[in-house]
């Protein structure tokens, strides 16, 4: 009896420890807190730090569904739905406007739900919009093919054009069919998100037509002339790189699950939240008004998703101011297209109203670029145009800015018009 008792106040212990652990302070309010997180009053609990979309969603009471999506080429997709507002039912049975959120490089379906309760997926349930967030092949929750999986070098032998012809059609059939209509779908695209909906949009202009209502593009990446930052910096260098990841076996970079944690201690904590949030900075700029510190661990333990080096070798050729196929050189480009040269996305055909988010301390997506296109999807005779808004963002903000309802309004009533 004696050492029952001991193992029952033993459990209870351990069990206290566990739930005391698990529950510590993992975000703050300032960066400089961080150092002291354990004890500093500046820093809570974030249970969504390394948390699913489906259990962000039951955490704050909002109805989840979760699809899966066979694209004509094999790959296995995840679509996660929010198909309502806060507090009811997935099926109650009222119509609601289809909106399609697609992530950027290196992103999945997370993005969508990573500021909790303020979360652009929820604020779109809660304003009466069907929330449908996708997932691009490779990415945490589309690693999965028909024929083989993730280790297999064939799964990562894909492109950004790859992208846009299969996995967008094959998501935005389904959730035609599940919806059982077709032509009122809102696309919400962020930074690749927008790549590959112009690519699609151009090259399947027809079912981009039967399909779409709209295209509102957050960060919108087609030509990249005035990039700055580490993506200018090392674009030269990205045919090198990828060649010597693929003679060493390397086919994809980023992170899986099994990893996130590791990836989450480095970058969600003290010191080197400071060099992972400056290497953000360098990348896709700052805005100083916007930035959450208490947003890091959250972003860190969802970033980065895989990415195929195929698409970084696509991607760096846009740097050079043409918004075009991939280049296989000559002699392949030859023989995919009949001409030495890759050629341009005719933007202007794009058959549906195209809005560019553009932030203003963005420095991936510069206002000169998108200006630049902007003017190349008005050059047509297309009926659907291009306009412009201005947000105070960098390139991440848009996900994670610290006041958001300026462009959930628009989005609003854009999605309303």
């Amino acid at each position: 009896m004696f050492w029952y008792s001991v193992a029952i106040i033993w459990a209870s212990w351990y069990a206290d420890c566990v739930s005391c652990l698990l529950h510590a302070n993992n975000v703050c309010r300032q960066l400089r807190d961080y150092s002291t997180i354990e004890t500093n009053t500046n820093c809570s609990y974030n249970p969504d730090v390394g948390s699913t979309p489906r259990l962000i969603a039951k955490r704050y009471g909002y109805p989840f569904e979760n699809h899966e999506v066979t694209t004509h080429d094999g790959y296995i997709l995840n679509l996660h739905r929010v198909p309502g507002p806060r507090n009811t039912i997935s099926k109650n049975g009222k119509k609601r406007t289809p909106i399609f959120i697609v992530h950027g490089l290196a992103a999945n379906s997370a993005f969508s739900f990573m500021q909790g309760k303020k979360s652009i997926a929820f604020y779109l349930a809660d304003s009466g919009f069907d929330v449908w967030s996708g997932n691009l092949r490779g990415n945490t929750y589309a690693n999965k093919h028909i024929n083989g999986t993730v280790s297999n070098a064939e799964y990562w032998d894909f492109g950004i054009e790859d992208i846009a012809l299969n996995d967008l059609p094959a998501s935005i059939d389904y959730i035609a069919c599940q919806i059982g209509e077709k032509g009122n779908l809102i696309y919400i695209g962020h930074s690749m998100g927008t790549t590959v909906s112009y690519i699609y949009s151009t090259l399947m202009r027809k079912h981009a037509g039967e399909n779409l209502k709209a295209i509102i593009s957050m960060a919108p990446v087609a030509y990249m002339t005035n990039t700055q930052g580490l993506f200018k910096t090392l674009a030269p260098s990205t045919e090198l790189l990828t060649g010597i990841l693929k003679s060493n076996g390397i086919y994809y970079i980023g992170q899986f699950p099994f990893t996130f944690p590791v990836i989450s201690d480095l970058c969600g904590k003290y010191p080197f939240i400071n060099l992972c949030n400056l290497v953000t900075i360098l990348a896709g700029g700052y805005s100083e008004s916007q930035f959450q510190a208490e947003i890091l661990p959250v972003f860190w333990s969802f970033y980065p998703s895989p990415i195929s080096l195929g698409i970084l070798q696509h991607f760096s050729q846009f740097s050079g101011g043409r918004f075009a196929r991939r280049d296989y050189g000559p002699s392949g480009n030859m023989d995919r297209y009949g001409s030495d040269i890759p050629p341009e996305y005719d933007v202007s055909q794009i058959p549906v109203p195209v809005h560019l988010f553009v932030g203003q301390y963005d420095a991936i997506a510069t206002l000169k670029d998108a200006e630049h296109l902007e003017s190349k999807i008005n050059s047509g005779s297309a009926v659907a145009k291009a306009k412009l808004y201005m947000f105070p963002y960098d390139h991440n903000n848009f996900y994670t800015a610290k006041i958001s309802k300026p462009l959930f309004k628009t989005i609003v009533q854009i999605a309303r018009t």
